[in-house]
C-alpha cells in the first residue's frame, strides 16, 4: 500500500531517517558542524540497529494493517458515509506518504495500535451505527478546533510540541471511544 509515486527505496530511505531520529533523540538535520555529527554518528550508533528492526517491524505491520483498512473503507456501505469520511480523514492524517518520516519516533510505536483501532471501529459501525455517530459528534468539536490550529500554525510555517501531543491524545481518544 505504498502511494502513487513512492517506491520501496522511499519507504526504506524514511526507515532509516526514523531509525536515526529515534536514536539521536532529535532531528538529525539539526546537526550543523562536523563535531555535532560525529558526536551524534557515536552515540546513534549504539542504538541505530535495534531502533532500524524495531521501526522495520513497525513499518511493516503498519502496511498491512493500513491496507486492510483502506480496502474496507473503499468498500463500506453508502450508509455509512459520514463515518467513512471521517475515517479517510484520520486515515490520511496516521498514513501519509511518508509516514515513517513524517511522524515522530515515539508516535510510530502507536500507529499500529492506531489502524487496528480503525479496523475494530469498522467491525463495530456495521452492530451499532448510531453509537458511531453519537461518538464522531464527541469528537468532532475537539477534532475541528485541533485542525484549526493546526492550519493557523503551518500556514505561518510554525509547530508547537503541544499541539502536535493533543493530535496524539486526540487518537488516544479515539481508541477508547470507537
Amino acid at each position: 500500500l505504498l502511494h502513487p509515486g513512492r517506491t520501496c527505496p522511499d519507504l526504506v530511505r524514511d526507515v532509516l531517517y526514523a531509525a536515526a531520529r529515534a536514536s539521536l533523540g532529535s532531528d538529525p538535520a539539526g546537526l550543523r558542524t562536523q563535531a555535532a555529527y560525529a558526536s551524534a554518528q557515536a552515540e546513534a550508533g549504539k542504538h541505530l540497529a535495534a531502533n532500524l528492526n524495531r521501526l522495520a517491524g513497525i513499518a511493516e505491520t503498519c502496511l498491512a494493517t493500513a491496507r486492510e483498512v483502506a480496502q474496507r473503507i473503499e468498500r463500506a456501505p453508502a450508509t455509512w458515509q459520514v463515518a467513512m469520511a471521517d475515517m479517510r480523514t484520520q486515515f490520511n492524517d496516521l498514513m501519509p506518504a511518508d509516514f515513517m518520516a513524517a511522524h515522530p519516533p515515539e508516535a510510530l510505536q502507536h500507529l499500529p495500535r492506531y489502524l487496528m483501532a480503525m479496523r475494530i471501529r469498522l467491525e463495530k459501525l456495521a452492530e451499532n451505527p448510531a453509537r458511531d455517530a453519537q461518538n464522531q459528534r464527541d469528537m468532532a468539536t475537539l477534532l475541528a478546533h485541533w485542525r484549526r490550529q493546526s492550519a493557523r500554525l503551518a500556514e505561518s510555517g510554525q509547530a508547537r510540541a503541544d499541539l502536535v501531543a493533543f493530535g496524539w491524545q486526540l487518537e488516544e481518544l479515539r481508541v477508547s471511544l470507537f
